[in-house]
């Protein structure tokens, strides 16, 4: 079998419907569609029983992280290629004949990814949370993967461009060593990248094999998104140092410049107003933000600093939830006495207690 698409899903059956239906209309042949349905959801469950495609193969199993959902994947998907989609994107109809094309040009390819492109009939408010992340200043290091202005297919691709919701591998490269990690809430695919990189696997990124993802619909919702990327970066940045960019402690580092800069007024204002200048030109200078017109720049310029505020407040506590993490993995293991000396010390065992 040449290809596996894999999705997880659960109360979500408006949205997944749209996804599935893309998805299994523009399917290669040889090919099967794997949905997991992450958690009992009786709505979803008769929706996919009313499909007949002998290509759909679905189970429910109980909840469980997203994480440890993915890694099921590789146990279950048949093909060579596995492609997992979130269930809340459209697949164009040259997408995924495409990647295999990749795959089969270059049998050195072990990942490949590309774009997570806003649709075309998002509201107002989805259509301005895309925009600004494509601006490289107001979203540095990963705004390549929002936009679509590249058209050239490359193989030294990393994290910065590819993205878990639009992300196929060659399932025989990928050491069994290497899964996603169960723990992280978010952004676990840049961790397994990088150690999939450090393995020497070949990453390649195609503008052209893009999805259509679905935004959030309101402020709260996109600002909970961006927090808990900068918690799943805290986690991946004290799980693996090497893999975090210098670039992602900006925001960490604002947050408690911001707080010291309380008792000295004078120069946070400094600080602020020349923050609020280059925000505001980065919202003017980038092409997807000035689409949306000028109540979109303003939308992009009033939020971007909240944005980036609560991502670095998201990275320390992703980077505290970790390192707590570790003190309670960490056991204390009594001293031993010898018996040659004998003791008055009970022993107390740590099954059953005192």
């Amino acid at each position: 079998m040449q290809l596996s698409v894999f999705i997880i899903t659960r109360g979500r059956v408006g949205i997944f419907r749209r996804c599935l239906r893309s998805v299994l209309e523009h399917l290669p042949k040889d090919s099967e569609v794997r949905v997991l349905i992450n958690g009992t959801d009786s709505q979803t469950e008769k929706y996919l029983s009313t499909i007949t495609d002998s290509r759909l193969i679905w189970r429910t199993i109980a909840k469980e992280p997203r994480t440890r959902c993915r890694n099921r994947a590789f146990d279950d998907c048949q093909g060579k290629i596995i492609y997992f989609l979130d269930d809340d994107v459209i697949v164009p109809p040259h997408a995924l004949e495409l990647a295999l094309r990749r795959f089969d040009e270059n049998p050195s390819l072990g990942i490949l990814g590309g774009p997570n492109l806003t649709p075309t009939d998002s509201g107002f408010l989805e259509s301005v949370f895309g925009a600004m992340m494509c601006s490289p200043l107001i979203a540095p290091r990963v705004y390549r993967r929002y936009s679509p202005r590249e058209r050239a297919f490359r193989m030294n691709a990393n994290d910065s461009e590819l993205i878990l919701c639009n992300l196929a591998m060659r399932r025989e490269l990928v050491p069994d060593s290497i899964r996603f990690r169960s723990r992280l809430v978010s952004n676990e695919e840049n961790l397994f990248l990088h150690q999939c990189a450090s393995h020497g696997m070949v990453i390649g990124w195609d503008p052209q094999i893009g999805v259509f993802h679905c935004r959030r619909n309101t402020v709260s919702g996109f600002v909970s998104q961006i927090h808990s990327y900068g918690v799943g970066r805290g986690q991946q940045t004290v799980i693996r140092p090497s893999s975090t960019h210098p670039l992602f402690f900006v925001p960490a580092l604002s947050v408690v410049g911001f707080f010291v800069g309380l008792f000295f007024p004078s120069l946070l204002a400094m600080l602020l107003g020349w923050y609020g200048a280059l925000m505001f030109c980065a919202c003017l200078r980038c092409e997807e933000i000035r689409s949306t017109g000028p109540l979109g720049v303003l939308t992009s310029f009033a939020l971007t600093p909240l944005l980036h505020f609560m991502y670095g407040v998201g990275f320390w506590r992703g980077v505290g939830s970790e390192f707590l993490h570790r003190v309670r993995a960490t056991k204390v293991i009594p001293p031993e006495v010898p018996a040659s000396q004998g003791s008055n010390i009970a022993y107390v065992d740590p099954a059953r207690g005192s």
